[in-house]
Formats: structure tokens, sequence, C-alpha cells
């Protein structure tokens, strides 16, 4: 059966992270070089990097860049900034069908061919949380509801029809993103009741692969539910992993003295998440831990059932902790190869680099 990607992302402050992929972490590109770089003239402003059907998507300022996938000529573009059928009022991000193109703009759900041909649009009803995903006829979507006092809830998980309306919740609430500090300088109210803030926090993303639902979900260690198009449960992928610890000195070398953290409590927990990645391509998952050789993080590769294939030390991002999904948001795994965006600062140019999987 031929695979369905699709990914689900999470974060409050999607498109505020998105901007500048290798500033993810202050610049958390490890030292290692990888194995080929792309140069990008063509790229203004580059978010995000998605492949395939034989090409390279490139989520640009205001529309998509597409290259070849066998030798990265540049190929053209497609969509503008505009209000009408296949324009984009806030671009924000990409997703790859099987057959065709998934490109989320504010309340809008646009659908593309894979030569970036304009099909259909759809209107995404005001809610708290990313974007929804089709599986099967229905689509898969994690928001927040308002509470009886009007604050935001938790996202859940629910199975949408084809109008994004609610049908069923499929998966009990979800860690929200932490609120940024505020802008150095901005002053801050003395009399807030000092309240205990998460610097490493766990991790959630959805993706649906051959119309199931895999969740993915820190909280639970290396763990995965797999549920069908329906929500219902069908198995659990566990895997044994190697806690790592948090070393001492963690807490004070992010929190800094700022009047924020003198005003709030910096908490951290003894072990990192179980993993910070996930991704699943042609039948594979691939799971990102903090266990690392030789400066570069484990990917843990499994078939859809959950059968460990390899473990491979190659990955060259660093985890951002306080918002460990843009970094998933920020990469791409296709054919076993990682794909990821970086700014070149003395070419003043964006480039693609690659390192496989081995």
């Amino acid at each position: 059966m031929k695979t369905i990607k699709v990914a689900v992302k999470f974060s409050a402050f999607l498109f505020l992270g998105q901007i500048f992929v290798n500033r993810l972490n202050g610049g958390s590109i490890l030292q290692q070089p990888p194995v080929k770089t792309i140069p990008l003239p063509e790229v203004i402003e580059a978010r995000y990097v998605r492949v395939g059907h034989d090409r390279v998507y490139v989520v640009d300022r205001e529309s998509i860049a597409v290259y070849a996938l066998n030798d990265f000529r540049f190929l053209g573009r497609f969509g503008r900034m505009g209000q009408g059928p296949g324009e984009f009022t806030l671009l924000e991000d990409l997703t790859v069908l099987p057959d065709g193109l998934l490109v989320k703009c504010a309340f809008k759900l646009h659908y593309f061919s894979p030569e970036g041909k304009f099909e259909r649009a759809i209107t995404i009803p005001v809610r708290f949380g990313p974007k929804p995903v089709p599986v099967g006829n229905q689509y898969v979507w994690f928001f927040s509801d308002r509470k009886e006092d009007g604050s935001l809830a938790p996202p859940r998980g629910h199975l949408c029809d084809k109008n994004l309306k609610p049908i069923k919740d499929f998966y009990g609430e979800i860690s929200g993103s932490p609120p940024p500090p505020p802008p150095p300088g901005k002053s801050t109210n003395l009399l807030a009741k000092k309240q205990d803030v998460f610097l490493i926090r766990d991790f959630f993303d959805v993706e649906v692969a051959d119309g199931k639902i895999f969740v993915a979900d820190s909280r639970k260690g290396l763990m995965i539910s797999v549920f069908d198009a329906r929500g219902k449960i069908v198995h659990e992928i566990r895997q044994e992993y190697q806690k790592i610890k948090v070393p001492k000195g963690y807490k004070d070398s992010v929190s800094g003295n700022s009047g924020y953290w003198k005003l709030n409590n910096p908490v951290v927990p003894e072990y990192f998440p179980a993993f910070f990645g996930f991704k699943i391509d042609s039948g594979r998952i691939y799971i990102i831990t903090p266990e690392q050789k030789e400066d570069r993080y484990e990917v843990v590769v499994m078939d859809l059932d959950g059968k460990v294939l390899r473990r491979s030390y190659c990955f060259p991002l660093k985890p951002d902790w306080w918002r460990p999904e843009f970094v998933n948001l920020g990469f791409e795994i296709h054919q076993d190869t990682i794909y990821w965006l970086d700014f070149n600062d003395p070419a003043e140019r964006f480039e693609l680099h690659l390192v496989p999987v081995r």
C-alpha cells in the first residue's frame, strides 16, 4: 500500500518560530559538516523544507519554491500573497500528500497538485490549534476548546468530517507550548504570583501513514499509539531507550538572570524526554532521541509495526527543549536522508543540507 505521508504539527506560537530554521536554538547545527550542501539563491526567507513527488519544496516568505530532487534545479514557484484562489494571507506550512500538496494559510487549507496547480480550498473554523490533516475521508485535528470561564483548555485529539466538524474525540489532553518570556527591557508585574516554568518540555506529534494515525507522546516514554481512521486504538509501539540525565547547571545556563526568571521559578526534570523528533516516510518510522555519539543524536528507525530496523547516530540538529516541536518542524526525512535549511551568513544566502541516515 502506498504510504500516506502527512503530519500534524503542534505549537501555539507556530508562525513566530518558523522564520530562520538555523536559529532554533541560537544557532543549533552541530559542528560536523553535512554530507551535501545545495545553495538556494532563489530563496528569500526560508521556513520549511518538504520533499516528495521527486521535488524539493521550500516554504518561502510569500510563495513556495520548487526544485528537482535529482539535481536540485530550480523549477519555479507557486502561490503568492493575496486572498484569491491559491493565494496566501499568511503562509504557514506545507504537507506532502500522496496525490498532491496541502498548504496551511491562516484559516484556510489549500490543495495543490504536485506541480503547484491550485485545485481547491477549505475554510478552517476559528479554533486554537495547528492545521487539520486528512485521514481517509476525514481529518485528524488537535485543537483547544473554550472552558466555561473563557480560557483555553489543553488541545485534544479530534476526528472531524470533511467540513471540519468534530465527530469524535480519540486522544486526551496534550501539553501546550509555553508562553514566551517578555522582550528584553519590558517591565514585569512585581505583584504577580511566582509560578513554575518548565525549561524542558515533552514532545508530541502526530503523523498519518497507510490510513492509520500515529501519535508520538514522550510523556509515555519511547511510545507511539496507533489508531485506525475511525480513531480506534490498533496497537502501541513501545521501545526501550537510554535515559539521559539533565546535567547539573543546565537550569542556570538556560534561565539566566533576567527579570522574567527572577519572578518565575525555572524547573527542570531529572531526565530529558525520550525523544524530540518524529517522522514517517516510505513505511518507516524515524525517532530522534537525546542520546549522542560523536556530537550526533540517535535516530531509531522502525517499520510501521514498531520493529527496530537500525539505530544511527547521525542527526545534526540540537533540540530546543523549550519548544521541541520547532526542531521537528524544521527538518524532513525522505528515503533515508535528512533535509534541513540554514542561512549562510558570509555568502548571504539560504542553503539546503543533506545527510544520510546510515
